[in-house]
């Protein structure tokens, strides 16, 4: 009788690195939206209005978090054909939930955080080594966050959420020191300087977001694999 489990490692590996991309190009769609939406209300202006701001963190975490439903139900497909049981509700809850959080977190503090970043390394207060480290905390602590919470959905069915908890960790850490190095460091690509509020910057800033996440689901397909049923 077919179960509809596969744990072939070849056809999982290749589900999950389509499922990944299809994700990152859903990351950066919702990239673009939340531009629009930026852009619009005039965010990037310092004397906005509550009303506004409030307005433009609420899009932006409901965006992000129904980016991350998307990665959520294409992973959830991969995953539910290595995995009996597994609990494709609660995968999307969490993710969204995951998303919206981050969401808020990224639409004010982290722009803010970025700009402050980049002022000081025009004034050469701080060094490329200090972002870098800075990048490295920030980056393993919220994978290790997100990976230890994916891994409590998952302990009840699945053995090796060890190495799930650890290469989610290692793929915060890639994927925050490659956009960090993005927005620390403008001109590296394009030879000039390029605000993050024009378009080219926006595009220099969706075109590293696709690669950060790309990476990201990488690092994490020896996790997969590793995946036993319980």
């Amino acid at each position: 009788m077919d179960t509809g489990i596969d744990q072939s490692g070849s056809n999982i590996a290749r589900l999950w690195v389509k499922a990944c991309v299809l994700s990152a190009l859903a990351n950066t769609a919702a990239g673009f939206i939340d531009f629009f939406f930026k852009r619009a209300l005039s965010v990037d202006d310092h004397d906005i209005g509550t009303f506004t701001a409030t307005t433009y963190v609420a899009l932006a975490s409901v965006i992000a978090a129904l980016s991350f439903v998307v990665f959520a139900l294409l992973t959830g497909r991969v995953l539910e054909r290595k995995l009996p049981r597994f609990p494709m509700r609660g995968w999307i809850v969490l993710h969204g939930l995951i998303g919206f959080v981050l969401g808020v977190l990224m639409s004010f503090p982290y722009d803010l955080l970025i700009e402050t970043l980049v002022k000081a390394e025009e004034s050469e207060s701080l060094s490329s080594t200090f972002v870098s480290v800075f990048a490295v905390g920030i980056g393993a602590v919220v994978g290790a966050v997100i990976g230890s919470a994916q891994a409590l959905i998952l302990r009840k069915i699945a053995y090796g959420l060890g190495l799930w908890i650890g290469c989610s960790t290692l793929a915060g850490i890639c994927a925050l020191l490659l956009t960090a190095a993005m927005a620390y460091t403008p001109g590296a690509i394009t030879g000039t300087d390029v605000p993050a509020a024009t378009i080219t910057g926006e595009l220099i800033d969706e075109a590293t977001g696709f690669v950060a996440s790309v990476l990201a689901g990488l690092i994490l397909l020896p996790a997969v694999l590793r995946l036993r049923p319980r």
